[in-house]
Parts: structure tokens; sequence; C-alpha cells
């Protein structure tokens, strides 16, 4: 085996359809490798980078539109076409009894199809599967990146308010937490994941 090989493993879609990098290709690199830890086995194991994203799609269901707009753009993939995905393993079934609830939907935040859904790092760090064995060192340096996060939130939908009170005024934040206008989920922003 290549390192090639397995690396591809690892590839997000986004990656997979254009050379563009970002932090969000490794956030989807550690949902590949929370998988592959859960039950030993890879979780997109695609033996060519066509195969690699029937794999993801296969267990995520299709493609965005966007994603499948720059699939249908590629050059590397003219004349290729993938099977039907309309009924995708999912997540929730593959890991069903290996995952508590709490790794369940941290693992589905990495594993977004697209980028822009993905937990970002601070949000992982965030998020309730790692409450109880975080050090007191780790939740106070969280609490000042919450404290962070919430200001600029709360400057850029309030430009009178500089502080850091909530809407009902209150000043303090769960244990795992940020607040937006995004769903929140333990505190954490997500968005709608229905895996």
């Amino acid at each position: 085996m290549t390192d090639y090989v397995a690396t591809r493993w690892y590839r997000s879609p986004e990656l997979l359809l254009s050379d563009r990098y970002s932090k969000e290709v490794d956030i989807w690199a550690i949902g590949c490798i929370m998988g592959e830890l859960t039950d030993g086995e890879p979780l997109f194991p695609g033996e060519s980078e066509i195969d690699q994203l029937f794999e993801i799609q296969k267990i995520l269901g299709a493609l965005t539109p966007f994603q499948q707009e720059q699939f249908a753009k590629n050059p590397r993939f003219i004349g290729f076409k993938f099977p039907d995905v309309t009924k995708p393993e999912m997540i929730a079934k593959k890991y069903a009894g290996k995952l508590s609830k709490d790794g369940m939907d941290f693992l589905n935040g990495l594993l977004m199809m697209d980028p822009a859904e993905r937990l970002t790092a601070k949000q992982a760090l965030m998020h309730s599967f790692f409450d109880g064995i975080r050090t007191q060192e780790d939740e106070e340096f969280l609490m000042k990146e919450r404290e962070k996060s919430l200001k600029r939130v709360e400057s850029s939908t309030n430009p009178r308010n500089t502080g850091t009170m909530s809407r009902n005024g209150d000043q303090s934040r769960s244990r795992s937490g940020l607040r937006n206008n995004k769903i929140i989920k333990n505190g954490i922003q997500t968005n709608k994941r229905m895996n």
C-alpha cells in the first residue's frame, strides 16, 4: 500500500474534486480517523478518486449541488456517472451500538458533506463528546475562546452592544457552548444534521 492510497481514504469531497486545501479538509480527516478507530475499518476505502467519492456517497448521500457541478466540470471525471445514492447507509446505522449519542453527533459534525457546515476546530473542542475529560486548563482556555467568540458575534449583530451579555441578559454560558442564530446543541453552533 502506498501513502497515496492510504491518505486517499481521509480526503474530503472538496479535496477530491479540486486542489483547494482548507482547515475543513483536516476536520473531515479527523472524522474518517474517528470512524476507523471505532470499528477498525476504514470508513471510506476507495480504490481511486472516483471510487472514493462513491464510497463517501454510499454512507453520507449525494454530493452537494456545488460539488456535483465541480464533478461534472472536472476533466478527470469526464464520462463518469455515479450509481444511485438516494438511500445511503448513514453514519448512525454504520456505527449503531459502537458510539454514544454524543460520539455520533460529533462524528456527524466532522463529516458534513458541505465544508461550511462542518464543525470548526473550536466547536469540535467544545463539543459535549469531550465533556468530563477536559482538564481545568482546557476548560479555562475554552471559556476565554467562548467569550471572544461571543463578543465578535454580539458586536456584529448589535453594534451598540459591545458587552458579552446574551439577549436575555445572562452572562454565563454552558460548559461547552457558543450561542448564535444557528441550531444550538449542547451549547455549540451546528447546522441541521439528519444523519
